[in-house]
C-alpha cells in the first residue's frame, strides 16, 4: 500500500520525536509521569501480594541494631527497640512516590487488623520529616512513621521505592520485596503472623 506524502511526513515526525525522547532519556520521565497520574486517579491499583515474592536473606540482631531511627516525637530508637518482641513490617516510602501512596490504604488496613501484634516501621525518605508527618496526619493514618537517624544500613538499600522488609522476632532472617503491592490480604496476614510463631 502506497502512503501519501502527508502520511509519510507524519510518520517521520513521530519517529523523530520518539528518537529524541529515547536519546535524551525523556521517555522514562514521560512514562513515570503517566504512571503517577494513573495511580493518583485510581486507574491503576496495587496487586495482591503473594508471600513468595519476598526474598529471604540471612540477618542478625547486630545488623538490626545498625538501623537507627527517629520516631514522630524526635526520639532515637534502634530497630530492635521499635520491634519489641514482634515481627517487623518495614516499608521505605516518600510523599512524592505515587506507588508508595497507592499501597498505603492497604498497609493502614493491615496495621489496624494486626491489633498491635506486628511492629510497623514506616521509614520516610522525604528530605524533611515534617512533610511525612503532615502527610500522615492529613490522611488520618494511624501507623507510626520514622526517618533515619544515621546512615542507612546496606541491607535497606534499594534503587527504587516502595520497598518492604519483614523481620521476625528472632531477627535471623530479613525478607525483602521491591515494588507496590496490596498487603491487606488473608494470605499475607497468615504469612506475617506465621513469622512470629517461628520462635
Amino acid at each position: 500500500m502506497k502512503l501519501s506524502k502527508r502520511t509519510g511526513i507524519r510518520i517521520g515526525l513521530l519517529l523523530a520525536i520518539a528518537a529524541i525522547l529515547i536519546a535524551t532519556g525523556t521517555h522514562k520521565r514521560l512514562v513515570q509521569g503517566i504512571n503517577y497520574r494513573l495511580l493518583e486517579w485510581g486507574l491503576r491499583t496495587p496487586r495482591s501480594v503473594h508471600p513468595d515474592v519476598f526474598t529471604p536473606q540471612p540477618f542478625t540482631p547486630d545488623m538490626a541494631r545498625e538501623l537507627q531511627l527517629v520516631d514522630e516525637t524526635g526520639r532515637v530508637v534502634s530497630l530492635p527497640e521499635a520491634m519489641g518482641n514482634q515481627t517487623a513490617f518495614i516499608n521505605k516510602w516518600a510523599t512524592w512516590c505515587a506507588p508508595c501512596i497507592a499501597e498505603m490504604p492497604g498497609i493502614e488496613s493491615l496495621y489496624e487488623a494486626s491489633g498491635g501484634d506486628i511492629a510497623f516501621v514506616m521509614i520516610s525518605t522525604d528530605a524533611d520529616f515534617e512533610t511525612a508527618k503532615a502527610f500522615k496526619a492529613r490522611k488520618g493514618y494511624a501507623f507510626p512513621v520514622y526517618t533515619l537517624a544515621s546512615a542507612e544500613p546496606g541491607y535497606l538499600y534499594s534503587r527504587s521505592i516502595p520497598v518492604t522488609f519483614l523481620v521476625p522476632p528472632q531477627m535471623d532472617t530479613i525478607y525483602r520485596f521491591e515494588g507496590m503491592r496490596d498487603y491487606d490480604t488473608p494470605e499475607f496476614k497468615a504469612f506475617l503472623n506465621g513469622l512470629g510463631n517461628e520462635r
